[in-house]
């Protein structure tokens, strides 16, 4: 994501850390999954990449149809801090 703040651009990178302290981007896309299908998945990334194979999608798929307030329940976080650097200073 770039930023710009008067003459000055920075590249700001983020990823997507999961839902718990040692977690992995595949609990919130399990989390998305559930939210948007009903469907329990397994937070793996064999489960996870299991069920995108079986109905032929990917994940960048998923995330983009997924209506915002589920995307704001999968990734708590990541709204969070990109809420905030919507804010104007």
């Amino acid at each position: 994501m770039k930023c710009e703040r008067g003459p000055k651009t920075i590249t700001l990178y983020i990823a997507a850390l999961g839902l718990t302290p040692n977690g992995h981007i595949e609990e919130n896309l399990a989390k998305l999954i559930e939210l948007t299908t009903g469907q329990k998945v397994q937070p793996t990334k064999e489960e996870v990449d299991k069920w995108l194979r079986k109905r032929h999608t990917r994940d960048a798929d998923l995330v983009a149809n997924a209506p915002l307030p589920h995307l704001t329940q999968a990734f708590p976080t990541l709204t969070h801090l990109l809420q905030t650097l919507k804010q104007d200073p």
